[in-house]
């Protein structure tokens, strides 16, 4: 059976002991750690559920999932839950038993039972580290167009000095160059024994990726080659059964143990200037302090200063050659089919639009993709070359005329397109194309959502004229660039002045569905089939800071008198993130 047919039938045999739960009204005569037994098998259908999503993703399996050692741990959780569903499932034409008499096994194997479901659960933890830390954000066949440029200046990355910072200015691809760096490695150290791990910053994303988790992140990438370490297993048995996070000592140590394994290891940090001074520092300490047969290199602007913490770094510069930004505009005509038809026509037409997206992008790939975009947009050649002639040449004259742009749509499309732009700028952590749809559907004053409501994602992305855009590697919502961030907090107060007001007055609206109050007793299947609420759960009243607070207290204060049903939500949440 293949894995995508051992995660289906797991999936049903845990149905069927859901049922079977159901059917048993007391379980007074069975032991507690029995008891728990058919608690945790249940507990892991939604990982179950995220894993079958995954690996009908032709992306991913491969993309750091070890396939093999998957295998085996789902083979072992189907033969446990293929035993107790033959055991508990109740005869047919039995309706509801008052007490359910059930002898398993003994207390040894109910231990082997637990120790079953909890090596699945540890693998499932390892799976879900991409939420935190490796997020290949750069289109893996646009890497192959430009790695050879960049070797030709760099050298091969295997050569790498120990510790080297790689400076740019706003926009001029280092994201790019981590991306690169990591295919090539993954791609040239395939069989040796050399661990490669890699963290992609995000301004967005401080909260979720704290020194603690990222540590933890780097550990269970290089850990997928080599298994479960005795240390590893120390850490995740001590904190498996109160459901504690582990320590940021406790992670470095299992880090520094798990990269001694290797003969080399590569740690690519990306965009270390989006991350906050204070975890920067914290961050850069434990991994100057890992052994010298670690090499690190990061990615940063070139006002960070970070020398003094990690010693012997050599700095080289970050610019886009004119045969990079040309390569790049060569595939993203080829791509544009409007621009495909007004070439056709007037072939001389390539050689003056990347000639002057050269000259004007200034070594910013950043840029090259904002004018390109733009010219992707006009009906005409003669639209094209006027465009060309009026090209802004630095960001904030482009952001500009991206702006006008988008203001200068029709009203429903720039209200629309502010609103979009609004909740994906002011969100506490990227959004899902589905969280930022049902949002958007939601309706004051109404008590459930209405399908035909929901906008699809063409439509979200047009309005916005580019300023927000859809990542296919890692599926979520993004501004186009950090840089557009503290651009848009000005523009913002203009154009959308009761963004916090309206964000929260629409989570407050959400989260008083009558569908969650009606099915507060089934909060896995809520979260699982209802996209925006996590979200509305976790950050929610986050939002209600300050200026709501004084806008919309009546409706605040109405919520937080009858929130029982969010606050039970929101524990359940808390412990479903505990276990993942």
């Amino acid at each position: 059976m293949d894995i995508i047919g051992v995660v289906a039938s797991t999936l049903q045999f845990i149905d069927a002991l859901v049922k079977t739960h159901d059917y048993v009204k007391d379980f007074q005569d069975a032991r507690e750690d029995q008891r728990r037994i058919l608690r945790e098998v249940i507990s892991v259908k939604p990982l179950l559920e995220e894993l079958d999503k995954r690996i009908k993703n032709p992306a991913g399996v491969g993309n750091g999932i070890d396939v093999k050692q998957l295998e085996g741990r789902l083979l072992d959780l189907k033969s446990l839950i293929d035993r107790l569903s033959t055991k508990l499932a109740p005869p047919v034409g039995w309706r509801r038993l008052n007490r359910f008499k059930w002898g398993l096994w003994g207390k040894n194997d109910v231990k082997e039972a637990l120790s079953t479901i909890e090596r699945f659960k540890t693998m499932s933890i390892w799976e879900s580290v991409s939420d935190l830390a490796e997020e290949q954000r750069i289109d893996r066949e646009y890497l192959v167009n430009i790695e050879r440029s960049f070797k030709e200046q760099r050298g091969d990355f295997e050569d790498a000095r120990q510790a080297e910072r790689f400076e740019h200015r706003a926009g001029a691809g280092k994201t790019v160059i981590s991306s690169i760096v990591v295919n090539a490695l993954r791609s040239n150290v395939d069989g040796q024994n050399i661990g490669v791990a890699v963290i992609y910053l995000n301004h967005q994303e401080t909260e979720a990726q704290s020194p603690s988790n990222l540590v933890a992140g780097l550990w269970r990438q290089l850990v997928f080659e080599k298994g479960m370490s005795a240390s590893v297993r120390q850490l995740h048995e001590k904190h498996c059964e109160p459901r504690t996070r582990p320590t940021l000592e406790e992670t470095h140590y299992v880090l520094c143990s798990t990269v001694l394994e290797y003969s080399k290891v590569f740690i690519i940090v990306d965009a270390l200037d989006e991350y906050p001074e204070q975890q920067r520092h914290i961050l850069l300490h434990r991994l100057s302090s890992l052994t010298s047969t670690v090499n690190l290199m990061f990615t940063s602007r070139a006002h960070i200063s970070i020398g003094h913490v990690v010693p012997n770094l050599e700095s080289l510069e970050i610019r886009a050659t004119e045969g990079d930004i040309r390569r790049y505009l060569y595939a993203e005509i080829l791509r544009s089919s409007r621009l495909s038809r007004h070439i056709e026509s007037r072939p001389d037409l390539r050689e003056e639009i990347e000639k002057n997206i050269v000259r004007r992008s200034d070594g910013m790939f950043l840029l090259a993709k904002l004018h390109i975009d733009s010219l992707a947009t006009k009906h005409t050649t003669k639209a094209v070359r006027d465009a060309l002639v009026n090209m802004p040449g630095d960001l904030d004259s482009t952001y500009d005329e991206i702006v006008g742009r988008i203001n200068g749509q029709s009203e429903d499309d720039k209200k629309l397109a502010w609103r979009i732009i609004s909740w994906v700028a002011n969100a506490k952590r990227p959004l899902r194309p589905s969280e930022l749809r049902e949002v958007l559907a939601v309706e004051l004053g109404s008590s459930k959502l209405d399908p035909e409501n929901l906008l699809d994602m063409a439509t979200i992305l047009s309005v916005c004229a580019g300023l927000v855009v859809f990542s296919e590697e890692d599926k979520r919502i993004r501004l186009i660039h950090y840089t557009i961030q503290k651009y848009l907090n000005h523009v913002l107060a203009t154009a959308f002045p009761d963004a916090s007001t309206e964000i929260t007055r629409m989570c407050i609206t959400y989260l008083n569905f009558d569908t969650f109050s009606q099915n507060a007793h089934d909060p896995m299947s809520l979260f699982h089939q209802i996209s925006f609420l996590d979200y509305a759960v976790e950050y929610g009243l986050a939002h209600a800071r300050g200026r709501p607070e004084s806008d919309i207290q009546d409706l605040i204060l109405s919520f937080l008198s009858n929130c029982s049903v969010w606050w039970k939500l929101r524990s359940w949440n808390g412990c479903r993130r505990s276990l993942i």
